[in-house]
């Protein structure tokens, strides 16, 4: 996790439960899979409660490496209009509500908050991720769930 980050993409790390903080061993492809697709799926979900159809994000891969415990994606919005928000802030402030315990914050926008608890339910305890963001981490775990 060494590189710059940009502003608009957010990077995961999974790690065994008992592995060191800077432990890099590879994890199994299920646990992968099953981490990236409820976390793009959230992703998506985000996007589509800020953005009409036409102005939706497309997501790429920033990072990934062979034997490596890290992704990260980040997010091409379709339009330039500058009052567009990004989804992944949009993600990482409703994460970050949840996890602080802000529940308000989330009231309203119920799919938003599903696939939160759908990441949450994702990510196992043997697994745990962490969402590194330009600036700030929360951790995705069962406490989403």
């Amino acid at each position: 996790m060494d590189a710059p980050m940009r502003p608009d993409e957010m990077r995961i790390v999974i790690r065994a439960s008992d592995a060191p903080v800077n432990d890099a061993r590879p994890i199994p492809a299920s646990v992968f899979k099953k981490a990236f697709t409820t976390i793009l799926g959230a992703l998506k979900v985000a996007d589509a409660e800020l953005h009409a159809k036409r102005y939706r994000s497309e997501f790429f891969i920033s990072h990934l490496a062979m034997g490596s415990n890290v992704f990260g994606v980040f997010e091409q919005r379709r339009s330039a209009e500058p009052s567009l928000s990004p989804s992944i802030d949009f993600f990482k402030q409703s994460a970050g509500a949840v996890y602080r315990s802000e529940y308000d914050k989330v009231r309203g926008i119920t799919k938003v908050a599903n696939s939160i608890i759908k990441v949450g339910e994702a990510i196992t305890e043997e697994y745990p991720c962490e969402a590194h963001f330009n600036g700030e981490s929360i951790p995705l775990d069962g406490f989403f769930s």
